[in-house]
């Protein structure tokens, strides 16, 4: 990859500053390196539902903290298709209150997996901390 970018921008190692060339890398090279378009993350996030999926279902984690910075974790249990997931991960996301993490996993590690709970204020009070987290 590294090459393709350095043979877009034509030229060494340090440049100066060139609109076409930017714009060329950014326009051209880039995109067909990296797809990260929502149909190709799409993509790649229904292949690897294909490839966890067990008996028609595939395992979600998900990891969030909220505004209280309480963190909690869980594994919910899902039909093996790209829309349960895509409406599981935007009813997530959009009631996060704030970081959040929504990806499949194995079966294997749903099965092993602990849910936790952590409130990172109340262990801060505790530690002595008592204006910062």
């Amino acid at each position: 990859m590294r090459t393709a970018i350095r043979a877009a921008l034509n030229t060494p190692t340090t440049i100066p500053f060139d609109r076409k060339r930017w714009r060329k890398l950014y326009m051209d090279v880039l995109p067909n390196t990296l797809d990260m378009s929502t149909i190709g993350c799409r993509g790649r996030t229904g292949a690897k539902i294909a490839e966890l999926a067990v008996n028609g279902k595939v395992a979600v984690y998900s990891w969030g903290r909220d505004c209280d910075m309480c963190e909690s974790d869980g594994v919910t249990l899902l039909p093996a298709h790209i829309m349960a997931y895509t409406r599981y991960e935007n009813e997530v996301y959009n009631n996060a209150e704030g970081p959040t993490n929504v990806y499949p996993i194995s079966m294997d590690d749903a099965a092993d997996f602990e849910p936790s709970f952590r409130d990172r204020i109340a262990e801060a009070w505790d530690n002595g901390n008592t204006y910062c987290v």
